[in-house]
């Protein structure tokens, strides 16, 4: 299962113009590293999560930093509308979250260099994704393998925690 369209994935000039045109897209690296993460979640949460980036419209991204405080890179997933941000008007959302939550880990690699990539929920909505080597972020721009793929929080993996907020099971 795919977590977004491949027509939403872009690169270069096209992710600049639909950038600008305020279109929903995913670089091609974002879009791998997510179709990963869907892979290993368990099917119920699969179904969540796509409900969830289904009503996602816009991508903030810092992927060079030149901010001394900022130990990461980010990929940030958001819900405007009218210019404020309702990403918690998102539902179904993933229950028992507390506020900020790292569901799972993704290690890549391009030849000796590594990277960890963590995937964030935040009050029941899927966030970001952050890469934590800012200075190997430009591994992603290459043929990257992943190496090591983890859902780090047990809890989240529960099927009672992959269920809409009326606490009915989410069907196929």
């Amino acid at each position: 299962m795919e977590i977004v369209d491949h027509r939403n994935v872009a690169n270069g000039v096209m992710a600049r113009l639909k950038h600008f045109f305020g279109v929903f897209i995913l670089l091609p690296f974002e879009f791998r590293l997510l179709n990963e993460l869907m892979n290993h979640l368990p099917y119920n949460c699969q179904i969540v999560l796509k409900k969830q980036f289904l009503k996602l419209n816009r991508v903030d991204r810092v992927l060079i930093s030149n901010d001394i405080n900022l130990s990461f890179c980010h990929t940030s997933f958001y819900r405007m509308k009218f210019g404020s941000n309702k990403r918690y008007d998102i539902d179904p959302k993933f229950n028992h979250c507390g506020k900020y939550i790292t569901i799972a880990r993704a290690f890549c690699q391009y030849l000796d260099r590594k990277l960890e990539v963590k995937y964030i929920v935040v009050e029941g909505v899927f966030f970001c994704m952050e890469y934590r080597s800012v200075s190997d972020i430009d591994i992603l721009m290459k043929n990257f393998t992943i190496e090591k793929f983890d859902v780090i929080d047990s809890n989240f993996t529960c099927p009672t925690l992959c269920t809409v907020a009326s606490q009915n099971t989410v069907s196929p």
